[in-house]
């Protein structure tokens, strides 16, 4: 249990990371911002690790599901502090403009968490079969 519980923290800590170098506000304030292949690839990777280190592929729905959950809490809470902080005019707006932004990197995400899901469960088949 407390395998599966360490495996979607640090999942959705990577997938947080991952959403906020894909928002484009990023452009302005670091170098560290990626485009769509950027998502893409991180996006399949990181699910394509949750499917092949958590076994069963039920354990595995919910652990993705949490690092989801995770990954876009921390990109909304990481792309609201500027609001939170004092330093816009307009802190309504802007935690808004936060949450659509985390919204369509989601969106934007989601056939790419397919992927690496589907990568990750032939992965562990195949690592499975070679073991035995």
């Amino acid at each position: 249990m407390i395998n599966r519980v360490l495996a979607a923290t640090a999942l959705g800590l990577a997938l947080g990371a991952i959403l906020v170098m894909f928002t484009p506000w990023m452009r302005d304030f670091s170098r560290w911002n990626i485009d769509t292949g950027g998502l893409m690839a991180g996006t399949t990777i990181v699910f394509t690790l949750c499917f092949l280190v958590v076994a069963p592929t039920r354990d595995a729905l919910v652990v993705a599901g949490a690092s989801i959950a995770i990954g876009a809490a921390v990109s909304v809470y990481v792309l609201s502090l500027p609001a939170m902080l004092d330093l816009v005019p307009n802190t309504i707006t802007f935690i808004n403009n936060a949450q659509y932004i985390t919204a369509f990197s989601c969106v934007t995400a989601s056939p790419f968490v397919a992927v690496g899901g589907v990568l990750g469960a032939f992965a562990r088949a195949a690592l499975r079969r070679r073991w035995r």
